[in-house]
């Protein structure tokens, strides 16, 4: 099969896109699947043109929109053949993520919304909506003992054990928190029955957010953990973001049975719990029925048997016709 150059980052930091990418190679390796694989935050741009000129097929994952499209140029040049993967909710008004989604040989994206507006744009035959949920691995699965400790002593007593997460300190046009930390701690510093964990391996949100932790029912992790293992020990995950694409961990919350919390910003999976985004009142009354709330084993599609499908075809899945 023909070698494909995977190009974007793994954690540390962790984040959605590293972690999928993570658990796309480790999935990729289960299959025997051939591939080649270039940080472009970790490795020198030289050690990145070598890969990229002994490969024919290139599959990028960039979140800027300018590097996304001069890279696609540039690759353009080269004669390779380019595969996007679209991690987020798009219009495709942008210039630059129109102009990637025309160049591209193939796109993938992760939601309804991305889907419908990728469509007006470029034939289906260039385009594939998929899961960005892969299993999580073994490897992933260990707490210090040290953070072990703190996390019991936290959650003891308390009826809703609540837990989000956030890669980063980022805000929206709007001057407001797009992962909506500062909404959420505004809510749970008014609910003492009720405790948040907010998985911050950055730090950036505890530095920003010190005052909230005088309420005794917060908690920032900002060491280095596998958020998976934060999930396990809660019975709601909070996914308040006021923009998305498709989360992975709201489907990683849903694949281990437990409760999601989402705001309506982006379609949301079954299953979910979804209140109106920003809306204090909308939040609550989730949060109050997320206590009796029955949930339903959910099957979730792993994303990675499409792309491992895709690799193993990918000569006769890209349209002989672009060059």
């Amino acid at each position: 099969m023909q070698k494909i150059l995977i190009i974007g980052t793994l954690p540390p930091p962790i984040g959605g896109v590293a972690i999928h990418l993570y658990r796309l190679m480790k999935t990729l390796d289960s299959y025997g699947t051939e591939y080649i694989y270039y940080d472009y935050k970790k490795e020198s741009p030289y050690s990145g043109l070598k890969k990229i000129l002994k490969s024919q097929f290139i599959h990028t994952h960039f979140s800027n929109k300018r590097l996304r499209f001069f890279s696609i140029v540039f690759l353009k040049i080269l004669n390779k053949k380019i595969i996007l993967t679209f991690h987020g909710k798009y219009n495709f008004h942008n210039i630059f993520d129109k102009f990637s989604l025309i160049l591209a040989d193939h796109n993938f994206v992760l939601n309804n919304y991305s889907y419908e507006n990728a469509l007006k744009i470029t034939k289906p035959c260039n385009l594939q909506m998929i899961s960005a949920f892969i299993p999580p691995t073994d490897e992933e699965n260990n707490l210090s003992d040290t953070l072990k400790k703190k996390l019991a002593s936290f959650i003891k007593n308390k009826k809703v054990v609540a837990c989000t997460n956030a890669h980063s300190y980022v805000l929206n046009k709007d001057g407001n928190d797009v992962y909506g930390i500062d909404f959420l701690l505004k809510i749970f510093s008014s609910v003492p029955d009720k405790c948040l964990i907010v998985s911050d391996p950055s730090g950036k949100l505890r530095e920003h957010y010190t005052s909230y932790l005088k309420f005794g029912n917060i908690l920032f992790i900002s060491e280095n953990h596998p958020f998976i293992n934060i999930l396990k020990i809660s019975n709601v995950f909070v996914r308040a973001t006021t923009s998305d694409g498709d989360s992975l961990s709201v489907r990683e919350a849903l694949y281990l049975n437990i409760k999601v919390i989402a705001s309506d910003c982006v379609d949301r999976p079954k299953g979910c719990l979804i209140y109106k985004t920003g809306n204090e009142e909308s939040f609550i009354n989730c949060l109050d029925a997320s206590i009796k709330h029955l949930t339903n084993k959910i099957e979730i599609e792993n994303g990675a048997t499409a792309l491992v499908n895709f690799y193993q075809n990918i000569q006769s899945l890209i349209s002989p016709n672009k060059d």
